[in-house]
């Protein structure tokens, strides 16, 4: 994963890209408070404990295969 913070339009923090992807088009425009709550992701955090919009903001990354989410742990899952 890349944050690229350099030559943004206005309101953009930062442009996040996966390395491992040719297509250019696969580009995640954040604005300040989205780069915050991408910078908070851990692994261990709940999606709900990253802030107000969190999960339409991971619904976005997950969408531009910036993230993958395990929910094997989940409760109500099955195998």
């Amino acid at each position: 994963m890349l944050a690229v913070q350099e030559c943004l339009p206005p309101g953009v923090a930062a442009a996040l890209l996966n390395r491992a992807h040719t297509d250019t088009d696969l580009v995640l425009f954040a604005d300040p408070e989205e780069l915050a709550m991408f910078h908070r992701i851990d692994g261990n955090t709940a999606i709900a404990e990253l802030g107000l919009g969190a999960a339409e903001f991971v619904r976005r990354l997950v969408r531009h295969d910036l993230v993958v989410l395990d929910a094997s742990s989940c409760e109500g899952t099955t195998s």
